[in-house]
């Protein structure tokens, strides 16, 4: 998620969801681009470990309010470090 806090666009080159899953993401956004037409979701979900319904969720809410996800998103990454600094894990939760 930290690393996805540094995409600065809304295409599959440089989304928060290719940069936070995958170091090389214009590759990834190459790959997507390519299946686009036949298998896209299925592609991407394998890659990033999501549902194609999550990705979708993600996606929505980063291209129509990306202020808040990152708000959202700076806060869950300091509670996990909190909680990690106490030995106990936290699991993201939405209800989008």
């Amino acid at each position: 998620m930290t690393r996805g806090l540094g995409a600065r666009g809304h295409g599959w080159d440089d989304c928060f969801l290719t940069v936070a899953t995958c170091s090389e993401s214009r590759a990834l956004a190459g790959a997507i681009k390519r299946r686009w037409y036949t298998d896209a979701m299925a592609f991407l979900s394998a890659q990033v470990g999501l549902s194609p319904r999550s990705i979708n969720l993600v996606v929505r809410a980063w291209d129509r309010h990306e202020v808040a996800f990152r708000t959202v998103a700076i806060e869950w990454l300091e509670q996990r470090n909190t909680l990690a600094a106490a030995g106990e894990r936290h699991v993201l939760t939405a209800d989008l």
